[in-house]
């Protein structure tokens, strides 16, 4: 699709998914060695930081079908986000709140228009 032909908040949520992939990546790469955090939740957030960098990149390419990649990803964040509250219950609520806002974004008619699904 023409760079011209796509929203606006569409290049800006795969910039936040970038961003918010690579900080989810190191914060959980942190994690490993910290024995407050298990390594199952630590693990989930380096997947899911891969998962979100990766999703970020499909919506910058815009190729259809790839949204699923970015929705998987915010599904394993969210749960990493579930199990982030046996360390810290405001964090956990905050990154659940934050995929759920990323979620609505890809359902929104404009991110579906654009994808093509």
């Amino acid at each position: 699709m023409p760079e011209s032909d796509r929203p606006f908040s569409s290049i800006l949520m795969a910039v936040l998914l970038l961003v918010g992939g690579l900080i989810t990546l190191a914060a959980g790469a942190g994690y490993m060695d910290n024995p407050d955090v298990m390594d199952f939740v630590a693990a989930l957030d380096i997947i899911a930081g891969a998962a979100l960098v990766i999703g970020g990149i499909c919506c910058l390419i815009g190729k259809p079908n790839l949204w699923k990649i970015t929705l998987g990803a915010v599904a394993v964040e969210a749960v990493a986000g579930i199990c982030m509250m046996t360390v810290t219950v405001i964090g956990g609520i905050i990154l659940v709140l934050i995929c759920a806002v990323f979620v609505w974004w890809l359902h929104t008619s404009a991110i579906r228009r654009w994808f093509g699904v």
